[in-house]
């Protein structure tokens, strides 16, 4: 039979099914970006036509999707809007539109002027995707952990909208997040002032440590109590 197909009412072009009824069809025109609606109808070699095929819906899309904005979104363990190490950071890269992710991508962040590479977590479909990042005993970062431009890489992964796009991984450099500053490196040990015999029986028991900290005043394993250094 010969095959018509067209896109709502306009005719797209005709085609020959083959001995077993199977038939395709390739537009000699490219087709614009956008959504259409596909039927076909079929006419045998007496001229009898069927009526027009149940509608198809077809996406054409062409446009990459885009990094839209890059944040520290959550931590685990942080304190103080501190975090030290074992405690895991969580990024979100926010995509123009659904994406779906293969393999582990990663991104790069700035800790301390040292990069580091969070890895793809969730999000897979959607336009938010997490990566993640364990703290490491020794980094350090008094500003807060920033994001380098351009930091998303593929690492043998994909990224890819649903009509198979690859996406654009460009985007510029998130600055340093105070809410998220790094400390892994445990304070000096305080001093204790000399205490010697009192007839006090809740004597004050004062010294000198980081400032800020909070202090654990023990006798022997005994924890007296704690305080907070000024």
């Amino acid at each position: 039979s010969t095959v018509k197909v067209y896109e709502g009412s306009t005719l797209l072009g005709t085609t020959t099914a083959d001995g077993n009824g199977a038939w395709s069809f390739t537009p000699t025109s490219a087709l614009g970006q956008g959504a259409y609606s596909v039927t076909a109808t079929a006419t045998d070699a007496a001229g009898n036509t069927s009526v027009a095929s149940g509608a198809q819906s077809l996406v054409i899309d062409t446009t990459a999707p885009t990094v839209s904005s890059v944040s520290i979104t959550s931590a685990t363990g942080l304190q103080n809007s501190t975090l030290n190490a074992g405690d895991v950071v969580s990024v979100t890269v926010t995509m123009s539109e659904a994406t779906t992710v293969t393999g582990t991508p990663q991104l790069a962040l700035n800790i301390g002027g040292a990069t580091v590479q969070a890895n793809y977590a969730s999000g897979s479909g959607t336009t938010a995707l997490v990566f993640t990042y364990t703290i490491v005993s020794g980094e350090t970062d008094a500003n807060g952990i920033s994001v380098d431009a351009n930091g998303l890489s593929l690492n043998s992964g994909t990224l890819r909208d649903a009509a198979g796009n690859d996406a654009t991984l460009t985007f510029a450099a998130v600055s340093d997040n105070a809410g998220y500053l790094v400390d892994t490196t445990a304070p000096s040990a305080p001093t204790v002032a000399a205490l010697g015999s009192t007839n006090d029986t809740t004597p004050t028991i004062t010294g000198v440590a980081e400032a800020n900290s909070t202090v654990k005043v023990y006798e022997g394993s005994t924890l007296l109590g704690t305080t907070t250094a000024d």
